[in-house]
């Protein structure tokens, strides 16, 4: 199996993927790289640059992806309404 049918497969079965679940998961350190590589193939892939807390407690962004178009919007409204109430908070 290759680089790219791993994360294929990884979005199918969990609906999306990071760069830190590719490198803990799969053993994949450019995952930017290969999702190019699956576009250029053809397929759809939808993303979201989204905020989150390092492991320092700082914030920062990281871009999430996913193959299936209404994960992808049922999976957004958690994550912008998440983040909305992550603001109010701090």
């Amino acid at each position: 199996m290759n680089q790219k049918e791993r994360v294929i497969n990884y979005m199918n079965l969990y609906h999306s993927i990071t760069p830190i679940e590719t490198f803990r998961d799969l053993g994949i350190t450019k995952l930017a790289t290969v999702i190019g590589l699956i576009k250029r193939d053809g397929k759809s892939i939808y993303q979201y640059y989204q905020k989150g807390k390092n492991r320092f407690g700082e914030t920062c962004y990281f871009m999430r992806y996913w193959i299936n178009y209404q994960q992808y919007l049922h999976d957004l409204q958690d994550i912008i309404g998440l983040e909305e109430m992550n603001e109010k908070c701090y």
